[in-house]
């Protein structure tokens, strides 16, 4: 059953050993990042499922990980000390997929190496939460809104039929902005989504075109569409942990408390 949700963003600066003193620059991000992981410890939450936009598998396809271990690394960004191995939640993975095969795009990823997004969101999370699994959804960047959010829809049913206490967090940053000139325009969209998660206009969210989110380079609404539609028909009150704006980039963390 599904015992709490969230958002979080995954900036790579806010590894200590990746951003050195940059990292310093996202305090109140990784402020709420602990606070969020506290919060998580007082669900006693068995599992963390992760929802990511950065999984490489096909673009047409959600995945599944079904590798039995899971490595975090950030070799990419050039620390070769922050390693750590956990627990793939497989049987759980499975099941969810299993469900969904005659439904919904699927594909079972058998990748070691966790994507840098779900990384970075778990290197905040599990720390004190030696044994707690993780369970990691890779997003689909050809499906719609509207259907990673039936997506989430369909993964409810099953996550809220097993004994095991889940955290779904969907990690996701917002607008990057490439250019000064394009800072307005993200800083608005930013703005617009806090207001709508915190209003809970699912509708609005998933009106998003195509063209619009390219335009913003935003990577969350993918993962946010699906937890929402996890979330759908549940009562929940939505509280934003802390919001950043860094090197151009929209960070966000939202708790959701499922009454």
């Amino acid at each position: 059953m599904i015992v709490y949700a969230g958002i979080a963003p995954h900036p790579a600066v806010s590894i200590p050993e990746i951003g050195k003193a940059n990292s310093l620059n996202l305090s109140q991000t990784v402020h709420a990042y602990k606070q969020m992981r506290q919060e998580i410890y007082a669900s006693k939450a068995e599992t963390i499922v992760i929802i990511s936009p950065h999984v490489e598998a096909p673009d047409d396809v959600f995945s599944f990980n079904q590798h039995p271990d899971l490595t975090i690394s950030f070799k990419q960004f050039g620390d070769l000390t922050s390693r750590r191995t956990i627990n793939n939640n497989i049987g759980l993975a499975y099941q969810v997929r299993q469900h969904l095969e005659t439904s919904q795009p699927t594909i079972a990823d058998d990748a070691q190496y966790l994507d840098y997004a779900s990384g970075i969101t778990l290197y905040h999370l599990l720390e004190g939460l030696p044994n707690c699994k993780v369970m990691i959804i890779g997003t689909s960047a050809a499906q719609t809104l509207s259907q990673h959010y039936d997506l989430g829809r369909a993964i409810k049913r099953q996550l809220n039929n097993v004994p095991e206490r889940l955290a779904v967090i969907a990690t996701a940053d917002l607008s990057h902005t490439a250019t000064p000139e394009q800072e307005k325009e993200n800083a608005d969209f930013d703005a617009t989504i806090l207001r709508i998660l915190e209003q809970q206009q699912t509708k609005e969210l998933l009106a998003y075109q195509a063209s619009q989110s390219a335009r913003v380079a935003e990577c969350g609404l993918r993962p946010i569409a699906t937890l929402l539609g996890i979330l759908d028909q549940c009562a929940y009150g939505v509280r934003i942990l802390s919001f950043q704006r860094y090197l151009g980039i929209g960070y966000c963390l939202a708790a959701y408390d499922i009454r």
